[in-house]
């Protein structure tokens, strides 16, 4: 559309918007570190991935640098984060603990949370018959949240990382595993974990997009600016 070409200027931003940007130079993202293909640290200590790439043609857009602060889990970026010591996330879903203190964009991405057990259970498995089993979920993920708010009745295995969680349910420690399809797969194959499938849904999808500290209201609204500016072309490059 006209509009959104108009947005791809830094100028589309307001004054007040960009005297904001001049006195807070300093923008903190903290990415997941482990969180692959959505987000991750590489070896050489680069911030990569969908998100990533997201991030990048926001900045170019917007004419900003945020600032990359590399912390060794998800936990670790909750905690930093509730502490003001990082000031935005690349991919982040909605849930109520996290919007005590955060505010979210429009989702850029969007992935189904799925059950994931061995192969020896046939069949489909819906979350009312995880009750009794042991399932995994990883730390602070959405995912985690949703079934605490939601499911109260399914005892969790809480895990630091998607590879502990596979593992877990691969030797027989836990039953399932709940996990966004994209990173499941991956690790299933990066770990060669040949013992576990999809067996159902988990009725959470997953909605990244961008998340910034709720006391800077100003920094959301030029975040939505950005994805706004956002092209279809741009975004089937990236997937």
């Amino acid at each position: 559309s006209a509009q959104g070409d108009v947005v791809t200027a830094p100028s589309a931003l307001t004054d007040a918007e960009k005297h904001w940007l001049s006195t807070h130079p300093d923008i903190r993202l903290a990415p997941d570190p482990d969180f692959l293909p959505i987000e991750f640290i590489d070896s050489d200590g680069q911030y990569m991935g969908i998100a990533a790439d997201f991030v990048s043609l926001v900045e170019k857009k917007l004419g900003l640098q945020f600032q990359i602060t590399r912390l060794k889990n998800w936990d670790k970026v909750l905690e930093k984060t509730k502490s003001r010591e990082v000031d935005m996330w690349g991919a982040a879903t909605p849930t109520d603990q996290r919007l005590e203190y955060m505010q979210f964009t429009q989702p850029f991405i969007e992935l189904p949370a799925v059950l994931i057990a061995r192969n020896s259970i046939e069949g489909r498995l819906t979350l009312e018959e995880l009750v009794g089993m042991r399932v995994s979920v990883i730390s602070g993920y959405g995912v985690h949240d949703y079934l605490v708010n939601n499911h109260p009745e399914i005892k969790l295995n809480v895990v630091p990382d998607i590879s502990t969680g596979l593992k877990r349910v691969s030797f027989g420690l836990t039953d399932v595993m709940i996990a966004n399809i994209s990173l499941a797969t991956y690790y299933l194959e990066k770990e060669g974990i040949s013992n576990l499938h999809l067996v159902g849904e988990s009725g959470f999808v997953y909605r990244w997009g961008f998340a910034s500290r709720k006391d800077w209201p100003e920094l959301n609204q030029i975040l939505e600016k950005g994805i706004g500016s956002i092209s279809e072309e741009e975004k089937q490059g990236i997937y």
